[in-house]
């Protein structure tokens, strides 16, 4: 079999996206270019490159006369993107009741969460953000709607660098979110919708986030 090996932009990429969402690059920290070129050997172009992905994604932003920094969204901001989120799972897991046959998605939901449950009495935040949005992903995955997916996908990062900030807050929360994730899945087993929806409101609507 052949094995693919990763340009220095894909590199670099996934070295700076792993920084950001372990939080070992602090929210609104500086990100030093000169740094990177010198630890990767590389020129400005596969750096400018995966600056500009990581942009994309929301992770990054560009200051004027000031550099490349880390973001840190406003309260606002936060909870824009928790309605976002929100509002997709909604019409997600309507549709995928709608089309019937749900077990596998269940299944897939329960994997999860199994593996969430070991983040969590780790007190791994990092791996307990990215196991937390797949939980959720899967639900949008379900649909096969390509659209409805790239749209969840183009804030993906984001919303797991909010869930990685928020829990390493207090990291009593991490609990607190995994037993949503509990209930969540139970009142899907049950075919409750409209405790669903009740119950994924709650979880997205963070109080912090919550306009003042």
């Amino acid at each position: 079999m052949k094995v693919l090996k990763r340009s220095v932009k894909q590199q670099i990429l996934d070295h700076m996206r792993e920084k950001i969402l372990n939080q070992s690059y602090p929210l609104g920290s500086r990100v030093n270019l000169d740094e990177l070129r010198r630890e990767f050997g590389v020129s400005n172009t596969p750096l400018r490159e995966a600056i500009g992905v990581l942009v994309g994604e929301g992770l990054l932003e560009y200051r004027l006369n000031a550099g490349v920094f880390v973001v840190s969204p406003s309260r606002e901001a936060c909870f824009q993107l928790a309605q976002f989120v929100l509002f997709l799972m909604h019409s997600a897991y309507d549709y995928c009741v709608e089309c019937g046959d749900i077990e596998g998605l269940l299944e897939q939901m329960q994997n999860e969460l199994d593996e969430q449950a070991e983040y969590v009495e780790q007190n791994d935040v990092y791996h307990y953000a990215l196991c937390s949005n797949r939980f959720d992903r899967c639900i949008i995955d379900w649909t096969g709607n390509y659209y409805l997916i790239r749209s969840y996908n183009q804030n993906y990062n984001l919303l797991t660098l909010l869930n990685a900030e928020y829990a390493s807050q207090d990291l009593s929360s991490m609990q607190i979110f995994f037993e949503q994730h509990v209930k969540i899945l139970e009142a899907m087993r049950q075919g409750d919708r409209e405790k669903v929806h009740q119950l994924l409101k709650e979880h997205y609507y963070k109080k912090e986030w919550l306009p003042q």
